[in-house]
């Protein structure tokens, strides 16, 4: 028996500590989730932000902040479901009260918002875990929540082949979106990416529970006084004709009720906006860099509408 254990312990010993190097490795490497909650942890730069940008890859990618006269910075992911939304904008205004000159949030209120959440990856959801120190509503199993047990190779990626892992920028925005779409090839992809993000049940829990969450972050806004923009970014015209109307109803419905509830609420319903063509685009639904400085200027000339107002 003792020499049982000890030839598994010289197999185990190896093993082990592959594993534990492994995941302080992939750990240690920089990516978007690590370096937006040091951002928002770190009291002095969190203090300066005016305008946090929330929401899903529509915000990440769709606005730059670098246009802006405010200061901005973008907390918004690839995917991002609301109820991370609610964590991130709870955690560092209510509970860490980083964000103390906070005066606008601006989140992502589109055709895909209420049904946000219900397919997010293991991977993604361990970021989240990981990096943001957030758990899930759903939760993880404990192997979850280690990358070494994770089969994707990205930390070979970035060890030997310098694959980068961190793609935004200083203040979040996701820079590396600098490709046009095809024009001869919008209606397909539009035809796609609608049929992905369409849930036709929209009285589902799904929607019910999304509705709440947008609903806490309206709530946490108005307590601190903060003006809430629920933006509908520009999208291109074989994308909207392609939607499934009763879904944009229920987000538009359900956005223009928080309008008349809370004061505080404003919803930017810029879908069909003038100003942009298929060139501010880099797929169906998703503005380009070019696209994202169109945005990013004409919300810091509303933004400024809104001081005004506000004094």
């Amino acid at each position: 028996m003792k020499i049982f254990l000890y030839r598994l312990l010289i197999i185990l010993i190896p093993v082990i500590l592959y594993m534990v190097t492994y995941e302080c490795l992939y750990r240690s490497i920089p990516n978007d989730y690590s370096y937006k909650h040091s951002y928002l942890s770190n009291v002095e730069k969190a203090s300066k932000i005016e305008v946090l940008v929330l929401g899903t890859s529509h915000t990440y990618k769709g606005i730059n902040p670098n246009v802006f006269k405010h200061n901005v910075f973008i907390g918004a992911a690839d995917s991002q479901p609301l109820y991370y939304d609610y964590r991130i904008l709870n955690y560092f205004l209510i509970e860490r009260p980083n964000l103390v000159n906070l005066k606008y949030v601006i989140i992502s209120c589109d055709y895909a918002t209420l049904n946000t959440g219900h397919n997010l990856s293991t991977l993604k959801e361990s970021n989240y875990y990981i990096f943001w120190k957030f758990n899930y509503v759903n939760g993880l199993k404990w192997y979850e929540k280690f990358k070494c047990f994770d089969p994707n190779l990205n930390i070979e990626r970035y060890y030997l082949l310098n694959y980068k892992m961190k793609r935004c920028d200083s203040l979040g925005w996701n820079c590396y979106c600098l490709d046009t779409v095809k024009q001869s090839m919008l209606k397909d992809i539009a035809k796609n990416i609608v049929i992905k993000h369409t849930f036709k049940n929209i009285e589902s829990d799904r929607f019910k529970n999304n509705k709440q969450y947008l609903k806490d972050i309206a709530i946490d806004c108005n307590k601190r006084g903060i003006t809430l923009l629920l933006l509908n970014t520009p999208k291109t015209n074989e994308y909207i004709s392609s939607l499934y109307r009763p879904q944009m109803k229920s987000i538009n419905d359900y956005a223009n009720l928080l309008v008349h509830k809370y004061t505080n609420v404003k919803y930017l319903n810029w879908q069909t906006c003038d100003g942009f063509n298929f060139n501010d685009f880099i797929d169906s639904d998703h503005l380009n860099s070019s696209g994202a400085s169109k945005l990013g200027v004409k919300l810091d000339s509303l933004l400024f509408e809104l001081d005004i107002k506000n004094q």
